[in-house]
């Protein structure tokens, strides 16, 4: 592949960067490598440029060895490219209308359950439990970044609203009953003496 062609492929942003794009930054199975295939963890065998090659492997859909040819000052200007990738997506506002926890259905949280058994993987699956408007799951792989981590951020908030509503509620209801068997005990008490 062309350079040229190769620096206009790779993104500028966590912007340019889709769910689906960082869900293959996150395994680096199938990566070719001088050393063989990795299917292991990136920070436990690579390190350096290594580690950027094998980015921009995922990235571009270009096999390292297609890399390696590239001149290391290109090489290095794709590396700083996507540089932005050790910084953190900025917080923002979701795109996409999101139910509250207490709205799920029953089916809905029973997946919902299920799938945060393993939720990294399972990101766009939740995404459109939580939608209001539900598309189809390759809607959410092609969501940028900042509006997935800005959706769960929305979700987190939520849901930590609901379960400190749901504890208060929880909390009253306790007194309310400890006060009724209380007053029970009392009336009890007061039928029994005759005072």
């Amino acid at each position: 592949m062309e350079y040229k062609k190769l620096l206009e492929t790779l993104p500028k942003s966590w912007n340019d960067v889709k769910l689906k794009d960082y869900l293959r930054l996150t395994t680096l199975e199938d990566i070719d490598t001088p050393e063989g295939i990795i299917t292991t963890e990136l920070d436990e065998h690579l390190t350096g440029i290594d580690t950027s090659l094998a980015l921009l492997s995922k990235l571009l859909e270009v096999s390292t060895d297609e890399l390696e040819l590239i001149p290391m000052i290109q090489m290095l200007e794709l590396i700083n490219q996507v540089s932005f990738l050790n910084t953190l997506p900025e917080a923002g506002k979701s795109k996409l209308q999101l139910k509250k926890i207490d709205e799920l259905t029953y089916s809905d949280w029973v997946a919902y359950e299920n799938l945060m058994k393993e939720p990294f993987q399972n990101m766009a699956a939740l995404l459109s439990i939580f939608d209001r408007d539900k598309k189809e799951p390759e809607y959410y792989l092609n969501l940028p970044m900042p509006d997935v981590i800005n959706s769960f951020f929305l979700l987190k908030k939520n849901s930590v609203k609901y379960m400190k509503s749901l504890k208060v509620s929880l909390l009253k209801k306790i007194a309310k009953q400890r006060m009724k068997e209380g007053l029970k005990t009392l009336m009890q008490y007061f039928q029994n003496h005759k005072i």
